[in-house]
């Protein structure tokens, strides 16, 4: 995926400092505000972190070793670490587990259940994780999205089209267009993403199968908030 390996730095530009500000005091609010430390599974960029509290610890966790290269300049005092969640495994335990948009990557129950394993092994007894998919499978409808900003010589446009090719599966497709421009250079690119589609009930069970109680589940599947 070049959206999020040669194409990385672009983010950096389409989501400037304090882009998740309210969405990152909210989730901190739920997750609980005596929270010391955080693990972000597919942190991207790190643009969630960078609008968490300072005094949180935060472990920032992406497959990408290029997403993690702009995280650091937005994240310096974080743990970063590249890794796939079904491999990673360190001795430091959290008070928190966010899991946010990286969770649409899941296409099976089996690597969604492996996500969810990483989260309950790094959590310290009693700690929390919050999943936060882009959409459940009971409110799914074909939609699209665009966006864009600029910064010095830079500016990029965004859209993306999300649309199901077959409503039997657990899938749908994630259309995703740049049009990016750099001095008076303008190039595009183009690409085809597959992303899990999960309903209410198998996200409530997956956790429940790894060992956490739930304690929170959003009525529209925005947020699953879970236990220990």
């Amino acid at each position: 995926m070049e959206v999020y390996s040669s194409l990385a730095s672009w983010w950096s530009v389409l989501t400037p400092l304090g882009t998740y500000d309210m969405e990152a005091e909210f989730f901190y609010a739920l997750l609980g505000e005596d929270i010391q430390s955080v693990m972000e599974l597919g942190s991207g960029i790190g643009a969630m972190a960078s609008s968490m509290p300072a005094h949180v610890h935060c472990i920032l966790v992406d497959r990408s070793e290029d997403m993690l290269i702009e995280s650091r300049k937005r994240n310096p005092k974080a743990r970063h670490i590249c890794s796939c969640v079904s491999n990673l495994s360190i001795e430091e335990r959290v008070d928190a587990v966010l899991i946010h948009d990286a969770v649409m990557y899941m296409t099976t129950e089996q690597q969604l259940k492996e996500m969810m394993e990483c989260g309950y092994r790094h959590l310290r007894s009693g700690g929390m994780i919050l999943v936060v998919p882009d959409v459940v499978k009971e409110y799914f409808s074909e939609h699209s999205l665009s966006g864009g900003a600029e910064d010095g010589e830079k500016s990029i446009q965004l859209l993306e089209w999300h649309w199901d090719r077959d409503a039997s599966d657990q899938t749908y497709q994630l259309e995703l267009s740049l049009l990016m421009r750099e001095g008076s250079t303008i190039r595009a690119h183009h690409e085809s993403h597959t992303l899990g589609l999960f309903s209410i009930s198998q996200y409530t069970e997956t956790l429940e199968s790894v060992g956490f109680s739930i304690v929170e589940i959003e009525a529209e599947g925005r947020y699953f908030l879970a236990k220990k």
